[in-house]
């Protein structure tokens, strides 16, 4: 073989291994649309099946989107680990409001906390900070889960 039939070969190949692409792409993204509308189908029939049965009828679809919006709003929740006799590893997941992390660190601050280690995740409005903190005296963890619990809301 010459090098121009190796070259055209090697074209074609190649040619080959793009239309290949195109068709897995356009095959992973109808798999993607079904999963969406297989889970958004779910997630709707759940919310049907949580509304009162002889008001089934009177949910439109439009509707489902303020029911989720609804279910949203959450409560506070927070998890106060005692790690030693002064470290606590602290878990709190809640609403996105604004301000309302500088308030939590105002907060620990005045307890006379010291952050050691900080992780802050939010989500679809929620937001999930975990923190190892030290204490300059003695706490009970029940006490601060209360105190941040209160703070947060």
């Amino acid at each position: 073989m010459d090098r121009t039939a190796i070259l055209t070969d090697a074209i074609e190949y190649i040619g080959d291994l793009l239309e290949e692409k195109k068709k897995l792409e356009n095959e992973l993204m109808k798999i993607d649309e079904e999963n969406c509308e297989k889970s958004n189908l779910e997630l709707k029939s759940t919310l049907l099946d949580k509304s009162p049965k002889d008001n089934m009828s009177a949910v439109k679809p439009n509707q489902v989107s303020s029911s989720l919006a609804k279910m949203a709003k959450m409560e506070v929740h927070v998890e106060v680990n005692q790690l030693t006799k002064r470290e606590f590893l602290i878990k709190l997941y809640y609403e996105h409001k604004r301000g309302s992390f500088a308030k939590l660190m105002e907060g620990i601050d005045s307890l006379g906390l010291q952050v050691i280690d900080a992780n802050v995740t939010t989500f679809n409005g929620k937001v999930l900070s975990m923190f190892k903190v030290e204490a300059n005296r003695d706490f009970q963890s029940r006490k601060l889960r209360d105190f941040l619990t209160n703070l947060t809301k």
